[in-house]
């Protein structure tokens, strides 16, 4: 079309102000031809004028009235829509952002405006554009709302689990369009994972806990028959078969030590040790002493201490447990030189999340903490360590059980661990204890060592029972071999028949706790109803289900954990059968 040209637009205003003049003058004419009206219908023409201008004040009234409703359902829903707690987002079909509430902002980081015509693409994270390309795929061809879960990238850089709900729709123009609910779900997500990680930790706690059973019997069947060679070995002066029950001796220690490691472990709750009221600094100073020999001359080991630290409920033993697994752990990521830290902390309060049982940590705790200047844990790598077994060090250079024994330790002590690793860079261990009460229990005793050497027997009649024909074979040879009589049985309630058919027969009963069908505690009550004063002596691989106090209140005299070396089994039957 082109343009118009200055003469006809003149002529165009001539003709309009033409037909004006017309107009004019027509309705001059016809006022001329109508006649005058009379008064009365001058006055029913008003009357019918005022009439009209009534109702339409009234309509006019009802049309503000309805403009002020529309305009407040308006900002309703515009408040309702910008301030929804999910984002709502409405996307071309080329996948353009068109329409975003403050919410999709917000949550994108970004101000609204710099998000129109934006691809919601780029916010979704890299390894997570499949998953989006795949839902917007789908819901072309089915048409029906789709839902996915993926990571969310935010302008800064910043990750957050998205929950996406996408439907069809189509604008003024019947143009087709996406809409878009976006909400935040990280915390669920959270969540989840770390009732996952806890079902798992469980679940292993679980099976380590009945392999440790299993093989606490196995070794203390070897321990035991190896002590009765070498006193063989030594009574005959056999100096090079001795050597050679000491060299197995020595292997099943190191085998007791790492069983003990895994129930530390699956049991996740505190030792029956001895726990004390501890100051830390002193203690910590003790453990760095006791930990230098240990590592290479080239390694720096400090102490870094802050004053005022309150004291611990501790183990002490424990601690030192602990710190040695991570200086340890420091050593081997330092390679040939370098300095590990060891530090104390008065007090820190911590918001956080821990790095073994997921859980999210918030209080004030007492930090113990050690940093190396090694190689660093990769992230990969970082969820996985406190698993027992789990390794990144060559074969034959640890046992994957420091970090899941220290993951046991602290949970036992209601305390947390938070780990910090930079490639390259090292990696620092923090160690969150709450501080000790102002009282502490006294530790249960379990099972003392009598001072005095065993005495041999006079032919007492021992009652032995426990369902492992091993043990019960080696209890007999131990027992005999120190001048006792032995009477073993591999079910508890044959011993309990054949104890009621001659409970005056018997010195003493030796039962293990975990049996089939009545378990160690039972048959002692059985027994105990039949003859109050038999000395009982009780022995289980499982020690964390003892309560100490309650079975000695029961009557049993002494509680051992399995293995139990003979000597010790022997010198605690001599001390109740002198005191009988």
């Amino acid at each position: 079309m082109h343009d118009k040209t200055p003469s006809d637009a003149a002529r165009q205003e001539s003709a309009a102000q033409s037909l004006r003049r017309q107009a004019e003058h027509l309705v001059q004419e016809r006022e001329e031809l109508l006649p005058a009206p009379s008064p009365e219908e001058a006055r029913q023409s008003l009357h019918e004028l005022r009439v009209y201008q009534v109702e339409l004040e009234m309509q006019n009234e009802e049309l503000r009235r309805t403009q002020v409703e529309l305009d407040t359902a308006q900002e309703r829903y515009f408040d309702f829509y910008d301030l929804a707690p999910v984002g709502y987002c409405t996307l071309s079909k080329a996948g353009l952002i068109v329409e975003a509430n403050l919410t999709a902002a917000s949550l994108l980081g970004v101000v609204r405006s710099a998000l129109l015509m934006q691809s919601l693409s780029r916010f979704i994270h890299k390894e997570d554009q499949d998953k989006y390309y795949l839902l917007r795929k789908q819901l072309l061809v089915v048409g029906d709302v789709q839902v996915c879960e993926l990571r969310v990238q935010k302008h800064n850089g910043m990750l957050f689990w998205g929950h996406l709900v996408t439907t069809c729709s189509r604008d003024s123009e019947g143009l087709p369009l996406q809409r878009v609910v976006l909400s935040d779900i990280s915390e669920r997500v959270l969540l989840q994972h770390q009732s996952a990680h806890t079902q798992k930790m469980q679940a292993i706690g679980q099976f380590t806990g009945g392999i440790a059973h299993d093989f606490n019997n196995i070794l203390a069947s070897i321990a035991g028959y190896t002590e009765l060679a070498l006193e063989r070995a030594t009574a005959t002066k056999d100096d090079k078969l001795a050597d050679y029950l000491y060299a197995v001796k020595r292997s099943s220690a190191r085998a007791i030590d790492l069983i003990s490691k895994l129930l530390v472990f699956s049991r996740g709750g505190k030792s029956k040790s001895s726990v004390q009221n501890v100051a830390v600094a002193p203690l910590l100073a003790e453990i760095i002493k006791l930990l230098r020999p240990l590592l290479p001359s080239t390694l720096e080991l400090v102490l870094r201490v802050e004053p005022g630290a309150p004291n611990l409920s501790i183990d002490p033993s424990h601690l030192y447990q602990m710190i040695m697994n991570l200086c340890i752990n420091a050593r081997d990521a330092l390679a040939e030189s370098g300095r590990i830290e060891v530090g104390l902390t008065n007090r820190v309060t911590v918001n956080s999340v821990c790095s073994s049982c997921h859980q999210t940590i918030s209080g004030e705790f007492v930090e113990i903490w050690a940093r190396d200047q090694g190689c660093g844990i990769t992230p990969e790598t970082l969820v996985n360590i406190f698993e027992p077994f789990y390794s990144t060090k060559a074969l034959g250079k640890g046992t994957g059980l420091g970090l899941s024994t220290v993951h046991g330790l602290m949970h036992g002590y209601d305390g947390h661990i938070v780990v910090a690793s930079t490639l390259g860079v090292g990696t620092t261990v923090r160690l969150l204890l709450p501080a000790a009460m102002v009282s502490v229990a006294p530790a249960l005793p379990v099972a003392p060592l009598p001072a005095a050497p065993a005495v041999a027997g006079s032919g007492e009649m021992i009652l032995v029972v426990d369902d492992e024909l091993p043990i019960t074979f080696l209890l007999s040879e131990v027992f005999q071999g120190h001048g006792y009589q032995v009477k073993t049985f591999n079910s508890s309630q044959a011993a309990l028949e054949e104890f009621r058919a001659q409970p005056a027969r018997y010195a003493a009963l030796v039962t293990d706790y975990a049996m089939p069908g009545m378990n160690g505690i039972q048959l002692t009550h059985e027994i105990l109803a039949l003859r109050a004063d038999l000395p009982v002596i009780l022995c289980s691989g499982y020690a964390e289900q003892i309560n100490v106090a309650a079975v000695e209140s029961m009557g049993v005299r002494r509680f051992f954990a399995k293995p139990v070396k003979n000597q010790v089994l022997l010198d605690a039957l001599a001390e109740l059968l002198r005191a009988k």
